[in-house]
């Protein structure tokens, strides 16, 4: 089914039932977002000696996958993006890629990261660490932010762009956002750089 389904990652294989769950455990509808949700016979109960990421992440004999996706009428599904690299700004779900991809179109970035601050308002803010082009260019943070105001809503420009000479990655070559979020939290009584 590649050529009929691109982007899909398929259906579930034989004994495994697999179910696209919104907030509150219902089955979403065609083409909205919820997290995939796996059980089955194949399926573990639980990670070796380790409670806590097991309770986290299995309950009543399902596993909480953590990857978020949409299904079509015929039940394929297609992955959007892990549960942890969302952001709730003003009471939407907010893909982190997405906001990435935006902020990538800004010629002086290299590379971008997005993590989710606490706000007041919007529930979450956005931090972005950048890897910029051109590594001494003053004007970079008031040119990405004019930037933004003209390509993002509101609600997902940046509260805080913070310059990194590279962003940390692990063996192989992901982005390392746990690092970066425990960046974000020792901040949290920032201040400057707001919009």
């Amino acid at each position: 089914m590649l050529a009929a389904k691109p982007g899909s990652i398929g259906q579930a294989i034989p004994g495994v039932r697999l179910q696209v769950s919104n907030e509150s455990g219902s089955q979403v509808s065609p083409g909205e977002i919820g997290e995939i949700v796996a059980e089955g016979g194949n399926v573990t109960q639980g990670y070796w000696r380790a409670p806590e990421e097991t309770a986290a992440k299995f309950r009543h004999g399902k596993l909480y996958t953590g990857d978020l996706a949409t299904v079509d009428g015929e039940g394929f599904l297609y992955v959007v993006d892990r549960a942890s690299d969302f952001l709730k700004c003003g009471g939407k779900r907010v893909s982190c890629r997405e906001i990435e991809e935006a902020l990538l179109e800004f010629d002086g970035l290299v590379e971008t990261a997005v993590v989710g601050i606490p706000d007041d308002v919007l529930g979450e803010a956005v931090m972005a660490f950048v890897v910029p082009r051109h590594r001494r260019d003053p004007d970079l943070e008031q040119e990405l932010r004019d930037y933004c105001k003209q390509h993002l809503p509101l609600p997902l420009i940046p509260k805080r762009i913070v310059r990194l000479d590279s962003l940390p990655k692990n063996d192989s070559g992901k982005v390392m956002k746990s690092v970066l979020k425990a960046n974000a939290a020792r901040a949290a009584g920032f201040g400057g750089n707001d919009r």
